[in-house]
């Protein structure tokens, strides 16, 4: 890489994303019928036999769908109103369009799992991510193992800005979002559920691509006035500059 980094603690590099199978773990996004923020964002179970799909959340809420007429994804609940699948998150998952809100199935559950939502950032008593605390980054690129660079498209945003009460606010390209950040000392960073907005970019944009990322996140340095964040095992590198600049 470009950018070569001595990150302490870094976890072993995550498995890739489950195949879709009978039966999968994963993550579930619920939004309510016209709305744009997550209303639940939850580790859930995915089932599918003889094209009947079950989606259970952790909370005990279940959606059953039965396959209906002969056009694949459509589907009727418990209740008998009409559902639907849609394929919008590409390899990330699906989307079950129901009668009252959206269902969002993503298939990676890293940062999610047996975690609870960071009340504040953890700072030790040296005050060691004060280089973090109300500052505000835009993207550069995302740097891969094989020395790959990816950049915004001309014009598309993302950014992030870390408040002090743990919460940090985001622009994703045409969306705005917003999740928790913990860090437990110096060079040490993680990243609770991210929920955003629903609006679609551009062709090409870094959207999904900049979200699962941020998943994985592991560690930080500020380097030169630039941030950069690291994802486990170092499998990638998002590069900030400071936002304005």
């Amino acid at each position: 890489m470009k950018h070569v980094f001595c990150m302490v603690g870094l976890l072993a590099a995550a498995a890739a994303a489950p195949a879709l199978a009978d039966f999968t773990q994963a993550r579930c996004e619920v939004y309510a019928k016209g709305e744009e923020q997550a209303s639940k964002v939850l580790p859930c179970t995915f089932s599918q036999r003889q094209g009947a799909v079950s989606i259970a959340l952790e909370d005990g809420t279940r959606y059953d769908l039965r396959p209906i007429g002969d056009t694949p994804g459509n589907y009727r609940d418990s209740e008998g109103r009409p559902a639907y699948r849609q394929s919008g998150l590409g390899e990330q998952g699906l989307i079950f369009r129901l009668a009252e809100q959206s269902v969002y199935v993503y298939w990676r559950t890293a940062g999610l799992k047996a975690r609870e939502p960071a009340e504040a950032a953890v700072v030790n008593n040296s005050g060691s991510v004060a280089d973090l605390v109300g500052t505000e980054w835009q993207l550069v690129n995302i740097q891969s193992m094989d020395d790959s660079e990816v950049a915004p498209a001309a014009g598309a945003v993302f950014a992030m800005t870390f408040q002090a009460d743990g919460a940090v606010a985001l622009q994703v390209d045409c969306n705005r979002g917003s999740g928790r950040w913990e860090s437990a000392g110096r060079g040490q960073l993680r990243f609770g559920p991210v929920a955003t907005t629903r609006r679609l970019c551009g062709p090409g944009s870094l959207d999904g691509r900049f979200l699962n990322e941020l998943e994985y996140v592991r560690s930080y340095v500020v380097r030169d006035g630039h941030l950069y964040l690291a994802t486990l095992a170092d499998g990638a590198i998002l590069a900030f500059r400071p936002r304005g600049d």
